[in-house]
């Protein structure tokens, strides 16, 4: 995935703010799941209620969110069915600080890889760093 951080000080009418949030996420597919008809609302759904669980306040939010499946034939032919979800969004954060955005982006990751969500109060045990020489 991708987040960019856009910053133009002459707040473009389209971005209702100075800074635009740019997002792509792309994830494999169960081949099954790439024709249940609500994937695009479910997909979408990630990535605004990651924001709104993060509390990251936002406005002009847009995207898409496309599936993708593919077959091989010829030479191809042996090589399973596939199928991924691509997440484009952009939205305008309401605030400078930007942290809770990030988080939100990466629990956007986290749920189109299929990793499940943690229970409310569980905090994930994150490892020790090295010290330094």
């Amino acid at each position: 995935g991708r987040f960019v951080v856009l910053h133009d000080p002459a707040e473009p009418a389209e971005w209702a703010g100075t800074f635009r949030l740019v997002t792509y996420v792309r994830a494999d597919l169960d081949p099954e799941a790439a024709i249940d008809p609500l994937l695009a609302e479910v997909g979408w759904s990630w990535l605004t209620e990651a924001l709104d669980v993060r509390g990251a306040r936002y406005t002009a939010a847009s995207g898409t969110v496309s599936r993708v499946s593919s077959e091989g034939f010829g030479e191809l032919a042996d090589r399973p069915p596939a199928a991924e979800v691509e997440i484009r969004a952009s939205w305008t954060p309401l605030s400078e600080s930007l942290d809770a955005h990030l988080e939100a982006w990466g629990e956007l990751l986290c749920t189109a890889a299929g990793l499940p969500p943690l229970p409310p109060g569980v905090t994930p045990l994150r490892p020790a760093r090295p010290k330094a020489r």
